[in-house]
């Protein structure tokens, strides 16, 4: 058989092909009726060639950067992420997990962030491929009616970096030892309490928050839970008490680079007066006064944005080392941006 220059199209294999180009257009055949004419068997290799249809509907860009495309136009635009699906069966598999990147307990608030409640996520594990649930990231826990929920969700996700995690979880621990990638984790002292000293929670955290304290026994409690983690890097807390208990050890906290102090800008006067001297005078040290205080409103801004108290006191020492702030200055409020000039 001759194409249009005269010459036979033969694949390596040994089957001729019709012409590429034909003279007069032909409908593409169905990918389920085989279509013999296609190709023409060679009297010694009788190996088929790729039917036409195929070299037509293959990806025109190498799978990697193609998925590379898809998967950053989902991270950009989220809302766009149930029609991007659509697209074909390898874009489903390449995004879908991006559909449970950010998981709460708390019912969304905005329909443009595709945060999964958590009644969905636990009602999907039974019918869903677990590999989609290796793409929760971001994990609010506030409430939670039914805990085996929580138990279920938690083991189901083993690449969460961020856990709020605000219900009672005593029997989830073990759960939690199955998360490497964990690094920034916001609990309650009396939940840090309750970790063995040997849990793998405490060689990867590097950001932790901790809610309320209750007693100043409790506080060196957990700062001697504290001294179990080296790679903790980041602290905040909600209550002086901690850093109280923390200053007769704090050269022995050699490496943490940051703590701060989380309050309302409402007490920034009754406050700030209080802190002891050793804590104003650790340039790692620095008192936020935030004017809204809303802990799903933190926890969706930093999971959709980057944005997050962390960034700013990072910020903010790192230019009070560089002279650019009074060094004097151990106290902001979260919405004032005057000193990055």
């Amino acid at each position: 058989m001759m194409s249009l220059s005269g010459q036979f199209l033969k694949e390596p294999g040994g089957a001729f092909l019709l012409p590429t180009h034909h003279p007069t257009p032909h409908p593409l055949p169905s990918p389920h009726h085989r279509v013999d004419t296609m190709w023409m068997k060679n009297p010694v290799h009788c190996s088929p060639a790729p039917p036409i249809w195929n070299r037509h509907f293959e990806p025109r860009l190498p799978l990697d950067l193609e998925r590379s495309i898809f998967e950053t136009t989902a991270l950009s635009h989220p809302s766009t992420i149930p029609n991007l699906m659509l697209i074909a069966w390898r874009v489903k598999s390449w995004i879908e997990p991006q559909l449970y990147r950010m998981v709460s307990s708390t019912h969304p608030r905005s329909a443009q962030l595709p945060v999964a409640p958590l009644d969905i996520l636990s009602r999907d594990l039974a019918h869903k491929c677990p590999s989609v649930f290796r793409g929760v990231k971001h994990l609010f826990l506030y409430t939670a009616k039914d805990t085996s929920k929580v138990d279920a969700v938690l083991a189901a996700c083993p690449s969460i970096t961020d856990l709020f995690l605000y219900v009672p979880i005593r029997g989830s621990l073990p759960m939690l030892a199955s998360m490497p990638s964990l690094r920034r984790l916001v609990i309650q002292p009396r939940t840090l309490l309750a970790f063995d000293p040997d849990h793998p929670i405490f060689c990867s955290v590097t950001h932790l928050e901790l809610l309320e304290i209750s007693t100043s026994a409790e506080a060196e409690d957990v700062c001697t839970k504290l001294a179990m983690m080296p790679k903790l890097t980041h602290l905040a807390l909600n209550s002086i008490e901690i850093y109280h208990a923390l200053i007769p050890s704090l050269e022995a906290f050699d490496h943490l680079r940051c703590m701060i102090m989380l309050s309302s800008e409402e007490r920034r006067e009754m406050e700030v007066d209080e802190i002891p001297a050793p804590l104003t005078e650790d340039d790692r040290f620095l008192w936020i006064g935030q004017t809204h205080a809303d802990s799903y409103e933190d926890w969706l801004r930093s999971a959709h944005t980057g944005e997050t108290y962390w960034a700013v006191a990072d910020a903010f020492i790192a230019a009070r080392r560089a002279g650019k702030i009074d060094r004097s200055c151990y106290s902001i409020c979260d919405e004032d941006r005057s000193w990055r000039i």
